[in-house]
């Protein structure tokens, strides 16, 4: 109760000490309408006297009938500038002309400085364009994407080393530049690898393997986290620069015996003679870099982050840039790729398993009738020819078994 009616005191004591402040103030201005009329009154009969207090009271005298609202408040500052000249009289025929002041863009406020490559000659390799960005680096300085695309565009035909400078400034730029590649930029990273890896002029004897082993080094390019392709690479481009290339490279490659490989080349020590050619490690190499591709871009069109950790699902996301899945013709290239490989049934296998995972993600697509028909029919063959393997088996034995009765 005592704190209610404080409350009220205070509200009361406001009040009159508004009404206070108001009242001061109209008695102010009414004064100082009074002076100014005196003294710039054109009224002869008015007089002005050097007592201002004299003049307030002959007015409000003289106007004790009149109400103060006729009075209009004239501020000081317009006596200031109070001017007898008259203004000068416009012209209404006169036109009036717009001024506008230009507009600012960024150019004209902002100018780009000069790209690093600049100081190098028309023709430069992506090995020199590479060593002026690493000493770009070393200022702990951005690198731009132009500057990387021009890099890439820079690759010669028939030059592997340039596709490998590509992949090492992929590497690097992603874990020490904190890079964000684009779908444009991944589009010429692989293009620049492909046209490194293989040329269109002129065809020999080695194209074929030229093509597999281009396919098989940027399908790697593409499966490898390091370099970032995986969540920015367009699925067309996979479609024409790995799968497509992988197929021309297996359909037309022809075997090469043992004896005929150079030492240099990696075979496998555990396969037998007959099967131990570099035919077989590259085809089966192509149907496992197929297989994966696929896999990688089922599982970018799916829920990628649903099982991973919290520090990958925050770096995928930061770096993922595209996440279109396979088509149903990156799964016919796939699968018609995995059965070039036909040692001991594999790449039917990698097929079945192909078209099975994507059966499952049926909110990408599905496949077409004929590349399932293709890998029926290939099902069929293997299971006939296993047959036709058990029945000379059971021939055999019988044979044996025959001829020791026999004896």
């Amino acid at each position: 109760m005592s704190s209610t009616l404080s409350k009220s005191l205070i509200r009361l004591h406001r009040c009159q000490n508004a009404i206070t402040h108001k009242s001061l103030q109209s008695s102010k201005s009414f004064t100082t309408q009074s002076n100014y009329k005196c003294i710039f009154s054109s009224n002869p009969s008015v007089a002005c006297t050097s007592n201002p207090n004299a003049n307030v009271s002959t007015n409000a005298n003289a106007n004790a009938n009149s109400s103060i609202h006729k009075y209009s408040p004239v501020p000081i500052f317009q006596m200031a500038q109070f001017s007898t000249t008259p203004d000068a009289v416009k012209d209404p025929s006169a036109t009036v002309t717009a001024t506008t002041t230009p507009a600012i863009t960024d150019d004209a406020t902002f100018q780009r400085s000069p790209s690093v490559l600049s100081a190098l000659p028309q023709n430069y390799t992506p090995g020199q364009a590479w060593g002026i960005l690493q000493k770009h680096l070393a200022g702990h300085n951005k690198v731009r994407l132009d500057d990387f695309i021009a890099l890439c565009n820079a690759s010669r035909p028939k030059y592997p080393k340039d596709a490998k400078v590509i992949l090492t400034a992929l590497l690097d730029l992603k874990r020490c530049n904190d890079f964000y590649i684009s779908e444009e930029g991944a589009h010429a990273a692989i293009e620049g690898m492909v046209r490194s890896m293989i040329s269109d002029s002129g065809l020999d004897a080695t194209e074929d393997e030229f093509k597999l082993k281009a396919g098989i080094f940027i399908g790697n390019v593409f499966g490898n986290e390091g370099a970032g392709l995986y969540c920015v690479a367009g699925t067309e481009d996979l479609n024409d620069h790995v799968l497509k290339l992988l197929l021309s490279g297996a359909e037309n490659y022809s075997p090469i015996p043992r004896d005929d490989v150079d030492k240099d080349v990696d075979v496998d020590a555990g396969a037998e003679d007959g099967k131990n050619s570099v035919s077989a490690s590259l085809l089966a190499q192509a149907a496992t870099v197929a297989k994966d591709t696929v896999d990688i871009l089922m599982t970018r069109a799916s829920s990628p982050t649903k099982d991973m950790k919290k520090r990958k699902k925050r770096n995928y996301l930061k770096y993922s840039r595209c996440s279109s899945g396979p088509t149903p013709r990156s799964i016919d290239l796939a699968v018609k790729i995995c059965l070039k490989h036909d040692e001991e049934g594999e790449g039917v296998k990698m097929a079945r398993a192909i078209l099975d995972a994507y059966k499952e993600c049926q909110h990408i697509g599905s496949a077409d009738v004929d590349t399932i028909a293709l890998v029926g029919d290939a099902e069929s063959r293997m299971q006939a020819m296993k047959d036709a393997e058990a029945a000379d088996e059971e021939s055999k034995d019988d044979d044996s078994v025959d001829g020791s009765e026999a004896k």
